[in-house]
């Protein structure tokens, strides 16, 4: 059995407020954008995105904010991004409003991430 339920984007997004709502579609929006070939999914409970079948970055929530989660994010270069994340590769943004959304920075990250795919 696995430990996470199969879950679709509508659901991940109708457990969360309406700010971090708004932070997830507008972080959609940017992969959409930067990475137009990038497959979404859900994996694990995550907004997963993918490119030939591995993925480059998680959008994921958390009780007060959402985070922009890069599976290379030790090969990327961001103040935002050190010291943050979870194994090896992994580093996240952190991001509690929409206004605090850097998306010049983010559609850099994202395009670097979408090439390097660990």
């Amino acid at each position: 059995m696995t430990k996470y339920k199969r879950k679709t984007i509508e659901e991940i997004l109708s457990k969360i407020s309406l700010e971090q709502k708004q932070v997830a579609q507008k972080l959609r929006s940017t992969v959409k954008s930067a990475v137009p070939d990038a497959i979404e999914a859900v994996r694990q409970g995550k907004i997963a995105y993918s490119i030939e079948g591995k993925d480059f970055a998680w959008i994921t929530t958390a009780e007060s904010h959402v985070d922009l989660e890069f599976m290379c994010g030790t090969r990327l270069s961001s103040e935002h991004l050190k010291g943050r994340g979870q194994g090896m590769e992994r580093r996240h943004i952190e991001i509690k409003t929409v206004n605090a959304l850097n998306e010049a920075e983010v559609t850099e990250l994202l395009k670097k991430a979408a090439e390097l795919v660990c």
